[in-house]
């Protein structure tokens, strides 16, 4: 057996360990420079946006609490009418007036914790009023005879104060121009400092002057010391790099306040400019980084100069430990580099000597030449592949003497080939043309392989378009094809079905709900049968799943239509009962409403009966208000509309005696009201609406049991698309009233039924006549709008009514009418009504102010009446039985007398009859039962209406 060859090992280690370090070295190298340049200016680049960004900063925090502030109460202060008035009053009255100004000035001083004292000194140099914290000057100070008295005192706490007032002093207040001479009041704002006052507290003084309107000349000086000690320290508290590094110089250059750091002191003084500087400047140099900015209280005139001093040490100072850490990663890539270049050569230098032996012996002939070691990666793929190479030379023999048979073999082999690939191809064109066949199918059309574990072996093209999922995101299937996609609620229920029928081997269908990909949910038809082979096995599954969804939103459509015109009919069937009841009442109640005001006419002021009398009217009046509720819940208001803003109704009963009433029975609610000031009207009664808001108020009260809050909102609302909620919400604009409760709530059974006539869940006889929420419906559905309410057991109630929004202009109340007004002046006057008690009560009334009145019971007996006499003007009934209606018999009179005046009373009217009456000439409505004022005021207009 030959020798081994000798390998120099100690070479390829060598050649390793060179370039290994070397590329180690520069690699380790270029990211340190990078490494340091980057971050070099990063940290100076970043350090300049914050310095700049926090000059900025405290430089707008400095004029809202110095420059801003200070102006702001010093206008306040100098304007005031009662230094006005203190300048222009005697001795006397002037201490009457101190004490007010005192006053003002201890609220000043309150509202800014900075300001140390308020003052202010008259023309004359003295300070006649001053007050600082708590405490106030007794007695007037000489500014110039307390220096020469306390020379000491003065040069710190009054020269400021002297120095101001000659400054303000100095400044003209008459002022001339066009041949005409003014006096104005200078406002611009003095300051003196900043300057240590007496208790060594760093300060400003600021003052405007105070013109004598009395005199139109100077007046003198209001002053404010504002100390400047809570703005220095929270320099104290702005860092960088948690050294406090910030320099504070007055508009002299003379130093304020420094950092307490010594080692990290970089004095600017040097390097600062004279100039004033509006904005941040930086100066940059190898020592460090220096940034300032002037602050003024007087535009362009430095007080104070803010300098942010960062020397290089600081700046950089978070620098060297990364040096530090690269170093530390430097020395060890190398001891890395020394352990990978050992451990590379001995990885290589061994196989290739053993390969080299074993390719020597197999370039001998040697063909059983083989490398018997064991390594890994690239050098055991490279010992594999010698081996494989010396054992296929080996089979090379044996091969050849094998091709002939495989030559032999070559021409069956490609027939058989020919008919794989025509087989191939008729399964291919058979799926084709299933495919184009289901794909025309408006449905997802599968089979499910139940011998391979429910694979599918079929689907057409509709699954992405019905579901947003492809073949591959279904997963695993077990015998429902959908089952990944199916809301977890129906899963069960489907699978449960399935099951049951291919166990039956019976055809299935089932209806389900999928979450599509794009988050909606879809309703699927579904159509399956189990299929079995010929003996009986089940082996498939097939169907076909169809999209229901519109078909199921239009079916919960047409019930929620279904179930809202079934309440329109109840609401329309009963309303049209109370209607009629209504209108038999207002012709009872008119004697009980009329009849007391006819009595009060005729006895004196002093009367004992007045009271019975008006207690007698106030009782029928009431029962007039349900007749009113009745109305409503027919649909027949009598109330004329107008235009109206429902922020006014809301406020109107807050301020009622109705709702003074209830907070009384609910001490513990609170109201929490939010009204939109910017709310455009609608056209409505007012009446009406009134009644809407304190019956829902009153409701959403009783609701709770103990404490709550009630919400009362308005705002108005553009709806761009339907809303389907309790009812049905038109787009458009809509004036939105909300009153909602935190109360016990209403259960979905009773919440189908409050807006039903009568419905109550109070108890009888403590509140309500169940009228209220359906007097709600009608106002809202005659106004054409919509109502919707949310609630739960528990929970609260929330009503949110819809109103179309009205663009006419809120016309305002017209003023109450005094009796003496109404009276006329022997006028005629017809009465035309089919009840016998209502000519009475009208006929009274209009007799009782002065008219010349005569009755008759129906529109022909008006008709004969009015061909041989004459009426200035006609009061008549709408529905008269037997005969023709008010409306018949007007349009009859006015054939023979087209001028003829005349109103219309009525207690139920159809509102189309009312407008039709009014368009060929009659006057104003009149409801039923009504009072004489009313009567009177309807009479007296019509007849002064001109032709």
């Amino acid at each position: 057996m030959p020798k081994k060859a000798e390998v120099a090992g100690i070479s390829i280690f060598a050649r390793i360990f060179i370039v290994f370090l070397c590329v180690s070295i520069v690699t380790s190298g270029a990211i340190l420079i990078i490494a340091y340049n980057f971050h070099r200016i990063s940290i100076e680049k970043r350090t300049k946006e914050t310095v700049t960004q926090q000059l900025e900063i405290l430089r707008r925090n400095f004029e809202h609490d110095y420059r801003l502030n200070l102006k702001r109460a010093l206008d306040v202060l100098a304007s005031s009418s009662i230094l006005d008035d203190y300048l222009t009053v005697s001795s006397t009255e002037k201490m009457l007036l101190q004490k007010k100004i005192e006053q003002m000035f201890l609220q000043t001083l309150k509202t800014n914790d900075t300001f140390y004292s308020i003052q202010f000194v008259d023309a004359e140099k003295e300070i006649e009023i001053k007050v600082m914290e708590d405490m106030r000057q007794k007695n007037p100070v000489h500014l110039e005879q307390l220096m020469f008295q306390h020379p000491d005192q003065s040069l710190v706490d009054l020269s400021p104060s002297l120095k101001l007032f000659k400054t303000l002093e100095s400044t003209p207040l008459l002022l001339s121009g066009g041949g005409m001479e003014w006096f104005m009041v200078p406002r611009e704002l003095q300051v003196e400092g900043p300057y240590m006052d007496g208790q060594g507290i760093l300060s400003l003084l600021a003052g405007v002057a105070k013109l004598d309107l009395d005199i139109g000349a100077f007046g003198g000086v209001v002053m404010i010391q504002q100390r400047l000690n809570s703005f220095l320290s929270a320099l104290s508290d702005v860092t960088f790099f948690n050294e406090d590094v910030i320099w504070v110089f007055d508009g002299q250059g003379n130093l304020l306040q420094s950092p307490a750091n010594e080692k990290y002191r970089y004095d600017p003084a040097p390097l600062m400019p004279k100039t004033f500087q509006s904005a941040a400047a930086l100066i940059d140099n190898n020592e460090g980084l220096i940034a300032y900015q002037d602050f003024s209280i007087n535009p362009g005139k430095p007080f104070i100069r803010l300098v942010i001093s960062i020397p290089a040490n600081l700046l950089f100072k978070d620098f060297y430990p990364l040096i530090r850490f690269f170093s530390i990663v430097l020395i060890c890539s190398l001891i890395m580099v020394l352990l990978v270049s050992l451990y590379v050569s001995r990885y290589l230098s061994k196989p290739i000597s053993e390969l080299a032996y074993a390719a020597r012996r197999l370039a001998e002939g040697d063909l059983d030449a083989r490398v018997e070691m064991v390594s890994t990666g690239e050098v055991q793929m490279l010992v594999n592949s010698f081996n494989q190479m010396t054992e296929e030379l080996q089979q090379t023999l044996v091969l050849n003497v094998r091709l002939d048979e495989a030559a032999k073999r070559k021409d069956e082999l490609e027939q058989i080939n020919l008919e794989l690939q025509g087989a191939k191809q008729a399964i291919l064109e058979r799926e084709q043309r299933y495919r184009a066949l289901t794909g025309n199918l408006p449905g997802i059309v599968y089979r499910v392989n139940l011998e391979t574990d429910g694979n599918i072996t079929l689907f057409n093209d509709m699954l992405y378009p019905m579901t947003g999922y492809r073949e591959n995101d279904l997963g695993p299937i077990d015998i429902c094809a959908l089952k990944p996609f199916i809301i977890q609620e129906d899963r069960e229920a489907v699978m449960a079905n399935i099951n049951s029928a291919v166990l039956k081997m019976q055809p299935f269908e089932i209806e389900y709900r999928v979450a599509h990909k794009d988050g909606s949910i879809k309703w699927f038809l579904e159509r399956g049968r189990p299929v079995a082979d010929l003996r009986g096995e089940l082996k498939f599954i097939d169907g076909v799943i169809l999209d229901v969804t519109e078909r199921e939103a239009a079916e919960r459509e047409k019930k929620k239509l279904e179930s809202q015109l079934l309440r329109a009919q109840k609401m329309e069937a009963v309303g049209t009962l109370a209607g009629g009841v209504a209108h038999d009442l207002n012709n009872i109640l008119s004697g009980i409403v009329g009849y007391p005001d006819l009595l009060l006419l005729q006895i004196p002021q002093d009367s004992p009966l007045r009271k019975p009398i008006l207690t007698m009217q106030k009782t029928g009046e009431k029962a007039a208000a349900v007749v009113y509720d009745l109305l409503t819940l027919a649909r027949r208001g009598t109330s004329t509309a107008e235009t109206v803003n429902v922020n006014d109704v809301v406020s109107e009963y807050l301020e009622s005696p109705e709702f003074e009433k209830l907070k009384t029975y609910h001490r513990d609610i609170v109201y929490d009201v939010s009204l939109d000031d910017a709310l455009l009207p609608i056209t409505a009664s007012p009446v009406h609406i009134f009644k809407t808001v304190m019956n829902l108020i009153s409701n959403a009260a009783e609701a709770i049991v103990a404490s709550g809050t009630i919400k009362i909102t308005t705002k108005c609302q553009y709806l761009d698309r339907q809303l389907s909620e309790y009812d049905t919400i038109n787009e458009g604009d809509y004036v939105v009233l909300t009153i909602a409760d935190s109360g016990k709530g209403i259960s979905p059974k009773d919440l189908e039924k409050i807006f039903e006539p009568f419905y109550t869940k109070k108890k009888m006889g403590r509140s309500g006549t169940g009228l209220g929420l359906a007097v709600v419906w009608g106002v809202v559905k005659d106004l054409n709008g919509y109502i919707d309410v949310k609630s739960s057991d528990g929970m609260g109630t929330t009503f949110t009514l819809y109103f179309p929004v009205s663009r006419e202009r809120v016309v305002m109340a017209k003023p109450k009418k005094s009796l003496d007004s109404l009276f006329g002046r022997q006028e005629s006057v017809l009465v035309v009504d089919d009840v016998e008690e209502q000519r009475i009560i009208a006929t009274g009334m209009l007799d009782s102010l002065g008219y010349t009145t005569a009755s008759v019971s129906s529109g022909e007996h008006a008709i004969a009446y009015l061909q041989e006499y004459d009426a200035d003007i006609l009061v008549l009934d709408m529905i008269m039985d037997p005969g023709i209606d008010g409306l018949e018999t007007f349009r009859e009179i006015i054939r023979f007398r087209p001028s003829q005046k005349a109103i219309i009373a009525s207690g139920f009217s159809d509102t189309y009859r009312v407008k039709e009456a009014q368009s060929l000439g009659a006057g104003v409505y009149v409801k039923k039962p009504y009072t004489i004022e009313v009567l009177g005021t309807a009479v007296k207009e019509e007849l002064s209406r001109a032709l």
